[in-house]
């Protein structure tokens, strides 16, 4: 989603139009801010000072962090100006789904954040690790698929061609299934 787009929503929900980052918050980086901030909430630190420690220790690539920053300094912003957190969450939902929010609702209402947080996080955690390994899982079939294309591609270039050269100057007529290769090669090709 592009900034104007996102600025555009946030007016027609009326809310207030935030900084947009334009860099996604990888799983894995949101999923260690919850870890770290559920540690903290469970320490009893407040809630403004641990999203600036939070930022002091955002991880990841430079922009990644830049716009972890970004986040965290709108969040300190909102939650000091007396918004309820959830609703500063909202206004970011590039980063936090609803899911995350209505969690965030849920602990504030309850009174139970810190426990929600730490449940939220292994969830997260959990989340990042299977995207892992479907990712990694999907690895070895797109070598193949691409090996099997090129395999392919030499065949119908330069293979067929040769075939198709030494049936013609034999005079045989070409296999039903090497004509249909044939046909293939001049419609692909």
């Amino acid at each position: 989603m592009s900034a104007s787009a996102a600025m555009e929503r946030a007016l027609k929900r009326r809310q207030p139009p935030t900084q947009v980052s334009l860099h996604r918050i990888p799983a894995k980086t949101l999923a260690v801010f919850t870890r770290q901030w559920s540690a903290l909430m469970i320490a009893g630190i407040p809630l403004v000072q641990a999203f600036q420690l939070l930022g002091q220790s955002a991880v990841g690539s430079r922009q990644t962090r830049q716009s972890w920053v970004q986040i965290l300094q709108q969040l300190q912003q909102d939650v000091s100006a007396g918004s309820a957190l959830h609703l500063a969450f909202q206004k970011h939902p590039h980063t936090f789904n609803s899911l995350y929010c209505s969690i965030l609702q849920a602990g504030e209402s309850a009174g139970i954040l810190d426990t929600l947080l730490v449940r939220l996080a292994n969830t997260l955690e959990a989340h990042a690790q299977l995207k892992a390994k479907v990712q990694h899982a999907l690895i070895y079939p797109a070598c193949i698929l691409l090996v099997a294309c090129g395999v392919l591609s030499v065949i119908l270039i330069w293979v067929v061609p040769l075939f198709e050269a030494v049936f013609q100057s034999m005079g045989a007529a070409l296999p039903n299934a090497t004509q249909h290769l044939i046909q293939f090669k001049k419609v692909a090709v």
